[in-house]
């Protein structure tokens, strides 16, 4: 064997033998990698969260009654759909509400068909009007009912909410804003940390009077008796607040 022979030979036996140590080595000891995300958390910074509800109850119902008439022409169906709103406007009167407890909610005419045969054939055009009656004397929905059946209304519903439901809103999130200011404080007593400026508050509210002002419930109840009256006014409805606040520690 010629030296030259014998040196490539060497050389090809040492790769070989590095190759397969290399090879042993990833299958006994595997190679971990560990990253970090220092943006990830939030270093000096404190979070806590602050909780309110103030349990609500209707104090506003709202009657919603239509009146239709039925007309060969535009003009005719209105003029008598309009008489029967102000017969129905002068009732609810009577009963102690005044105008700003009535509104007009709409206003509409459509044509009218009827399928005779194998055809539609135009019988004239009804004229729809809604008004909405107002009221806080839960007692007087009953007899406005009655007034507005008189006067001619087809349509008659009841919806109860809570008129103030703004100013109650800005309360439960005081208490919670303040709670929250408070757990803070607390926390950094007893860890012994001093606490800096806000830097961070997000609220939640996952209670449904939040976002609805109106009682889910009460309006499946029948307003025109007494009992039924006493219940929808008795329903509580809670007006829920979370905030989260977050403070940097000094």
């Amino acid at each position: 064997m010629t030296r030259f022979r014998l040196i490539r030979n060497l050389a090809f036996a040492l790769s070989t033998a590095t190759a397969a140590s290399a090879l042993v080595a990833c299958k006994t000891e595997p190679q971990i990698i560990v990253k970090t995300d220092k943006d990830s958390v939030d270093v000096g910074k404190m979070t806590v969260t602050g909780s309110a509800t103030i349990q609500v109850a209707p104090d506003c119902a709202d009657l919603t009654m239509t009146v239709t008439a039925n007309a060969s022409k535009q003009g005719a169906a209105v003029d008598a759909a309009r008489k029967h709103a102000s017969d129905l406007v002068a009732a609810i009167k009577k009963l102690g509400l005044e105008d700003g407890d009535l509104k007009l909610s709409t206003m509409s005419i459509d044509p009218v068909y009827e399928w005779i045969g194998n055809r539609n054939v135009f019988k004239g055009y009804t004229a729809r009007i809604v008004l909405t009656a107002t009221t806080k004397d839960f007692a007087q929905l009953g007899p406005m009912m009655e007034a507005g059946a008189d006067s001619g209304a087809t349509e008659i519903s009841s919806s109860f909410r809570r008129s103030d439901l703004e100013a109650l809103k800005k309360q439960v999130r005081e208490q919670a804003l303040l709670a929250a200011k408070d757990k803070a404080k607390q926390t950094a007593t007893v860890l012994g940390i001093s606490l800096g400026k806000v830097s961070g508050v997000n609220e939640n509210s996952g209670s449904y009077m939040y976002t609805n002002q109106y009682f889910p419930r009460a309006v499946a109840f029948d307003a025109t008796t007494e009992d039924n009256l006493a219940k929808v006014a008795a329903e509580l409805q809670p007006l829920t607040m979370d905030i989260q606040v977050t403070y940097d520690l000094g």
